[in-house]
């Protein structure tokens, strides 16, 4: 239910005229989205796929079959970007306000219970970006 309504705000921004579409690639939602957005991609060619990224080393400790999936989806991507080359306690955060600073509409799927992506919501409000939301709660 989750992918589909967030496939469906994809298509929407894409219908409105956004094209380049930036994720974190979190495990979850994040990868969700990168793969949405390059399955649209192969029948609208404008689209473009930016992973904003913690760290090189983000995926190190995920099993081998998520890091082939992440792997996967960052050879497609068309730009990729790190927060730091080696993990820090700020990392995610610096990552996710790059994806942040770099947009105009921002796409949340959401648990109010989740202090990190609430975080990233207010971040963006406070900057005045269009929002999205999906909850999950």
């Amino acid at each position: 239910m989750i992918k589909q309504r967030l496939e469906e705000e994809i298509r929407k921004a894409l219908a409105n005229g956004y094209s380049h579409f930036i994720t974190t690639m979190q495990l979850g939602i994040d990868i969700w989205a990168a793969e949405i957005v390059l399955r649209i991609k192969k029948f609208y060619p404008e689209v473009m796929l930016q992973a904003s990224l913690s760290c090189e080393t983000q995926a190190n400790f995920w099993t081998e079959s998520q890091r082939e999936r992440y792997f996967n989806i960052l050879s497609e991507c068309d730009y990729v970007n790190y927060a730091s080359s080696h993990f820090t306690a700020a990392c995610n955060n610096f990552a996710s306000r790059y994806m942040i600073d770099k947009s105009s509409l921002i796409i949340a799927v959401y648990d109010e219970n989740d202090k990190e992506t609430m975080a990233i919501i207010n971040y963006a409000e406070i900057n005045r970006l269009f929002l999205l939301k999906i909850s999950i709660t």
